[in-house]
């Protein structure tokens, strides 16, 4: 089983604020986007914790998110975080991490998605507890291999989805890189 698609918090904030106020409030309003956050944090761990009683386990997850790979005991945390292909570096450490931090402390680490592009992605293995793994989409990530094998060598797992009609010869390539 799966958790719900709650997704992460800056998710939640692009679901819920007009395109524009999504990107202005981190210059125009930050302490209201960091209250905003804040909420919006505690209110998914809330609804996690009652998923996770419904199920009876956490390890009866494949994590506490919309994911189907299935994720190691302790390491059940899984934040959607594809908002973070739209905003710098800067912005992804000011206003992503700290909220995908009280996630990952709840659920002790486990891995973000980020479909792609990935211009944050030295800082993915920054979160404190630290993350093991990136989940992320091949179409839009392929751009960014060296940097991910960079960032994650020796240290995390990366995950493909094969979700955009690739071909096999796309996905053999994959495997020499």
């Amino acid at each position: 089983m799966t958790g719900i698609d709650l997704s992460g918090t800056l998710n939640t904030a692009k679901d819920l604020f007009f395109t524009n106020l999504l990107y202005t409030a981190f210059y125009d309003s930050p302490e209201e986007y960091h209250c905003f956050l804040s909420m919006a944090t505690e209110l998914q761990i809330n609804c996690y914790d009652e998923i996770i009683k419904v199920i009876g386990d956490i390890n009866r997850l494949t994590c506490i998110d919309f994911d189907p790979f299935w994720a190691p005991e302790g390491r059940k945390g899984f934040v959607s975080d594809d908002v973070c292909a739209t905003i710098s570096p800067e912005l992804f450490q000011q206003f992503s991490i700290p909220y995908n931090n009280e996630i990952f402390k709840r659920w002790r680490g486990g891995r973000i998605h980020n479909c792609g592009p990935n211009p944050s992605i030295g800082l993915y293995l920054h979160h404190d507890p630290e993350i093991n793994g990136l989940n992320c989409s091949y179409r839009y990530t392929k751009n960014d291999m060296p940097a991910i094998k960079e960032a994650f060598r020796g240290t995390g797992i990366v995950e493909f989805m094969f979700d955009n009609g690739e071909s096999p010869d796309e996905i053999i390539h994959l495997s020499h890189l």
